[in-house]
């Protein structure tokens, strides 16, 4: 896996990783290819990962129609019947994964996996299956071991809060760090047949439950017919009479394995999402760590069960989820609704006006240069917008704002989302304005604007029951060199609409978003880059995928949308630890 040296374009895009794990590391994860099969959410999130670390090309394999059940915790699927009618999850997945990473080619494959000969799986150097029955597990795992080369091996299993991770590497070297030495290591591993062979006596009481559990599930679905996942309360009875059978012929107790255990697993066929992030990002690190050939691998079976910590679960996290589950569940579909979207003219404003487009929202677009404006709706509606209309308006101006609320209603009777995403930054010192008027333009477009388009627009959204997204930044609460009246103007609007979310709450729902650094969006980079040259340390994600992330947060009812996720992070250090946010900025 090795190959050439990484290019130019690949050095730049993955800097920061090369810091964290090497050149080494990273040219082998760049000339790396992974096969997937059976794409649910846990999957997801691992395709998410390893696309993100830059593996050199990932090829899908899930024939399954998308249903509406399919996006329940696979966020990769759109939840938008018109986007994905007579698509497998593979092909939705596929053109959902290309966006975060265009140097991976992401591609599919279609077929039977268990029909696929041993040649097929050569062409790979990690084959990871999800949701797949025991038969074709053992299958596909023997026929790797039967390749000339090592193949690393992988299945995962997901039933609500409970999963399960099996490898399979071979003999596989690795080192790791002892002390100040760095020492190289050896592990033979078991076949998928081998691990799941054994009789139950011998294995030390500490081994999981769920090892026990999970192979009682697995050959009951063997022994019925079904697919992976195809049980529910009513297999109980029949579940537990095969438990018995099995704890007899390996003279073990039943209470190795809890009835109450099993009766989750038969009930579990939808994902907990959650579970599915912590399951699909431990999957997504181990692949890491075996391409890159740093650090100790798991060692056969990885289990995670979420109800084990149940009782020691903060109160405040468990609501937390809670609501996690719900906006997943009950997300928003807004296709034939009305949407304002100011500053749509270019940038972030632009892509969220196609993303909403994408899933057939009436758009009004709202901008000062109209013939820009003009070219955006062209492309609306090829996307799947059936009406689009254009505005030529200046928000700082009460009026113009007045006006396209009201040409809104005119044209499509409702308005349900207002997105306030227009925003202006002007670099300068704040000693270093000669005229303190000159600071009203930037508080002008960026808090009254949106304030002022606010007003006129909460009469209508109130009788759609509908949603005011105010697209802020994070110089909002963390303050940014040479962009003093930007960050006061961002503070204003962040904390007038924390205060209109209760005043309209429940009649009107509240979407604060706060965008990093976007390439070719609003913000601009050489000024950020100046506070301890955040960019050269976090990530800069493009307009198109931070736009996609804003609409489905938008579409869950998220009360903030955060994106990148390192904007996260800096909300939490500019909380605890603002001191190492301060430094000595340079004057030009």
């Amino acid at each position: 896996m090795d190959g050439e040296e990484l290019t130019e374009q690949e050095t730049a895009l993955y800097d920061r990783q090369i810091r964290v794990w090497g050149a080494g590391a990273q040219r082998r994860l760049s000339k790396s290819h992974v096969l997937v099969s059976g794409i649910k959410g846990t999957v997801a999130e691992f395709c998410k990962n390893i696309v993100l670390a830059g593996v050199g090309s990932v090829t899908l394999l899930d024939d399954r129609l998308v249903t509406t059940e399919a996006f329940n915790a696979n966020f990769l699927i759109l939840p938008d019947e018109n986007a994905y009618v007579g698509k497998t999850v593979a092909e939705i997945c596929c053109d959902s994964l290309k966006e975060f990473n265009p140097m991976v080619h992401v591609s599919i494959e279609k077929g039977d996996l268990s029909t696929f000969g041993v040649d097929f799986f050569e062409k790979f150097d990690v084959v990871v299956i999800g949701y797949s029955s025991r038969a074709t597990k053992k299958a596909v795992n023997e026929k790797c071991r039967n390749l000339a080369k090592r193949v690393a091996f992988y299945t995962v299993d997901c039933r609500g809060s409970c999963g399960e991770i099996f490898v399979d590497l071979q003999n596989y070297k690795y080192t790791k760090k002892k002390l100040d030495e760095t020492v190289e290591c050896e592990l033979t591993f078991s076949s998928f047949e081998e691990a799941v062979s054994v009789p139950w006596k011998p294995i030390p009481r500490r081994t999981a439950k769920l090892y026990f559990a999970m192979r009682v599930i697995e050959l009951f679905e063997e022994t019925e017919g079904r697919k992976p996942g195809e049980c529910s309360l009513s297999d109980l009875p029949k579940v537990l009479k095969l438990k018995k059978e099995l704890c007899e012929g390996n003279s073990i107790s039943e209470n190795h394995i809890p009835d109450s255990l099993l009766e989750r697993l038969v009930s579990g066929n939808t994902e907990f999402p959650p579970a599915c992030a912590i399951i699909g990002g431990i999957l997504g690190q181990e692949v890491i760590k075996v391409i890159s050939g740093k650090g100790e691998p798991l060692k056969n079976f990885f289990y995670f069960d979420a109800e084990d910590g149940k009782v020691f679960m903060p109160f405040t996290i468990f609501f937390k989820l809670l609501g996690f589950i719900k906006r997943y569940k009950e997300s928003e579909k807004v296709d034939g609704k009305v949407v304002i979207i100011t500053g749509s003219s270019s940038g972030i404003g632009e892509h969220l006006a196609y993303e909403y487009a994408r899933r057939g929202a009436y758009l009004t677009l709202v901008a000062r240069r109209e013939d820009r404006l003009q070219v955006v709706a062209d492309r609306c509606r090829k996307l799947g917008s059936p009406d689009v209309a254009v505005v030529r308006g200046d928000v700082s101006v009460i009026e113009d704002c007045k006006r396209f609320v009201q040409e809104t209603i005119s044209r499509f009777g409702r308005l349900d989302h207002l997105v306030n995403n227009v925003g202006i930054v002007e670099a300068k010192f704040f000693e270093d304005y000669s005229e303190i008027s000159d600071v009203l333009p930037i508080v002008n477009t960026n808090f009254w604007g949106p304030v002022y388009a606010t007003h006129f627009a909460i009469p209508h959204i109130k009788k759609t029951k509908g949603k005011i997204i105010a697209v802020a930044s994070p110089a909002g609460w963390s303050g940014v060199p040479r962009m003093s009246i930007y960050a006061a103007s961002k503070a204003a609007m962040i904390n007038f609409y924390e205060t209109l979310r209760i005043e309209l709450h429940p009649e009107i729902g509240v979407t604060i978003v706060f965008p990093g650094l976007i390439e070719n969006g609003n913000t601009n980079l050489d000024l950020l880059a100046e506070k301890q040259e955040w960019s050269q340390v976090v990530a800069i994600e493009s307009a198109a995928v931070c736009a996609k992330a804003v609409v489905n947060g938008i579409c869950r009812g998220k009360t903030f949308v955060a994106e990148p996720s390192w904007v996260r992070v800096l909300f939490w250090l500019s909380a605890i630890c603002p001191e190492l946010l301060i430094s000595k900025p340079k004057r030009n």
